[in-house]
């Protein structure tokens, strides 16, 4: 029998000189000038690289800015909802839940970064999605469809967010509908004015603040309130469950995809990398923003849960009384609108990028570009004001959207992702280093699958660490596909339940969407 010979990454008895897990923001500050701001730096395949008199400089983002927008993609909206997932899975199999996907999603944001320093072209899955399908256009064009879409679905949950907040403060002044078209039209109005991200970082910090000083204002009163509250005819004791066994599998998984949305945003990270001033820092930025928001959603939802048990509304603003329900749902409005925006932005900037990418347009201020850019805007979220009068209840919408594109995108992808870097280890690690390695064609095409399978476990130089990766990424693509699967099935589950039960009496209605109820 003939002998099998492997072809190996590395070049004869070479090994990777950097670990790809690492950030080596000196060698490459070295090595491409200092960090200085030129398209010699992004290289000539970065969608944003061309910066000119009379052209718009995408390229402004610095770590901590990046590390504010990528703690507001995560924070916001989603907190609302960790509680009720206590409360429905119980304090243990919640804790671990929220571990688990914490992890998976910090995993991702890390890799998003990665992939970007080795190809540079890449501003969202679209992009992704070509690469990993061996550059076929229809895959590419599939991925950016849904990718557009996840989007949209959280800019809907924004303006529905902020339409139960606008009730709650008005006592149900206007139409439901009245407040969501209020919504999207502020929406509009502040997100066409901005073009480029750096500027969505100052409207970033307001919408972090507005929301931790929503959500511990809650916490306070609630911390100085007796539970259950007559107020809102509860009865009984409050129960803390370390385990929720009368919890079914459709509400159980519900609650699980909805902990994957409050942490979902890390599919939105591309786009942040993409406008970074110094790429190879996106690493510092995903672990600030990543451990601020992750810290906040332990220490909220189990002082929220341990408090209110069973007691708890969903959102969780309203869990408190009804003075501090109008409160504190004010002070969280500039949040909820903001999460409209920024997603609306991203959304948008897809179609922009998707429509003019390849042109002067892209980057000079013309008319073709003025205009691409704000219709891009108007379409992104007239369909969310659709999506968002189409699902009038807060859970149903979240679990939803966690469940399908969220688990393809946030958790699946990023286990294909982890195996793309290990069939191109010697390239990626070189990208990191700064220094550009021509990615051999074989590995380009769709054979890369194989191929990490290959370099993986019929490598004589294969590491631990190499297989590790290899275990860790199959692991999340399984995993991907449980929680599309279930968390789909549990999300149908209990729209239909809202719908039979009086929840939703009906799409685009005038109803108060912030009436209590535990």
């Amino acid at each position: 029998m003939d002998e099998v010979k492997v072809a190996s990454p590395y070049r004869a008895n070479q090994k990777p000189e950097v670990d790809l897990h690492e950030s080596h923001s000196d060698d490459l500050e070295t090595q491409v000038g200092g960090g200085s701001h030129d398209a010699k730096v992004y290289g000539e395949t970065d969608v944003f690289a061309a910066s000119g008199p009379g052209q718009v400089d995408f390229k402004g983002l610095t770590w901590p800015h990046a590390g504010v927008i990528i703690a507001k993609l995560q924070i916001g909206i989603g907190l609302l909802g960790i509680p009720g997932t206590f409360a429905s899975l119980g304090f243990v199999p919640g804790l671990i839940s929220l571990t688990i996907l914490s992890i998976f999603t910090t995993y991702g944001g890390i890799l998003s970064g990665h992939i970007r320093m080795l190809h540079p072209e890449i501003h969202s899955p679209t992009e992704l999605g070509r690469i990993l399908c061996g550059g076929n256009a229809i895959a590419a064009e599939v991925f950016g469809f849904f990718y557009w879409v996840l989007l949209v679905m959280v800019a809907g949950s924004g303006l529905l967010t902020t339409s139960i907040a606008l009730n709650a403060v008005s006592l149900h002044a206007i139409c439901t509908m009245g407040w969501v078209g209020v919504a999207a039209a502020v929406a509009l109005i502040v997100g066409t004015s901005c073009r480029q991200l750096t500027k969505v970082a100052w409207i970033g910090w307001i919408g972090i603040a507005s929301v931790v000083i929503s959500i511990f204002t809650l916490v306070i009163a609630m911390l100085t309130e007796t539970f259950p509250l007559t107020e809102f005819g509860q009865t009984g004791k409050v129960e803390v469950l370390a385990v929720n066994t009368d919890a079914t599998f459709a509400e159980a998984m519900s609650a699980i995809v909805t902990q994957l949305f409050a942490l979902l945003g890390n599919i939105a990270f591309f786009g942040v990398a993409a406008e970074m001033r110094r790429p190879q820092d996106f690493t510092r930025a995903v672990l600030a923003g990543q451990g601020f928001i992750i810290g906040m959603y332990f220490v909220i939802g189990i002082i929220v849960y341990a408090k209110a048990g069973q007691f708890l509304t969903s959102p969780a603003l309203a869990s408190a009384g009804e003075l501090f329900k109008r409160i504190c749902y004010g002070l969280a409005i500039p949040a909820v609108l903001i999460t409209s925006i920024m997603y609306t932005h991203m959304a948008a900037k897809l179609i922009f990028v998707r429509a003019l990418r390849g042109t002067r347009h892209l980057t000079a201020g013309s008319t073709v570009h003025w205009g691409t850019w704000i219709m891009s805007n108007i379409s992104c979220l007239a369909l969310s004001f659709i999506l968002a009068a189409s699902i009038p209840i807060f859970d149903s919408l979240l679990s939803l959207i966690g469940a399908t594109v969220g688990a393809l995108f946030a958790v699946m992808m990023v286990g294909f992702t982890a195996l793309y870097l290990i069939a191109h280890e010697e390239e990626a690690n070189a990208a990191m280093r700064g220094v550009k390695m021509d990615t051999p064609s074989e590995v380009s095409r769709s054979s890369w699958l194989k191929r990490s399978y290959t370099f993986t476990w019929s490598d004589p130089t294969s590491t631990w660490k190499r297989k590790g990766t290899f275990i860790w990424a199959i692991i999340l693509i399984v995993c991907g596909l449980f929680l599309l699967g279930g968390g789909t099935y549990g999300s149908v589950e209990g729209i239909i339940s809202a719908y039979d039960t009086g929840s939703i009496t009906s799409a685009f209605s005038c109803d108060d969407n912030s009436v209590t109820s535990a």
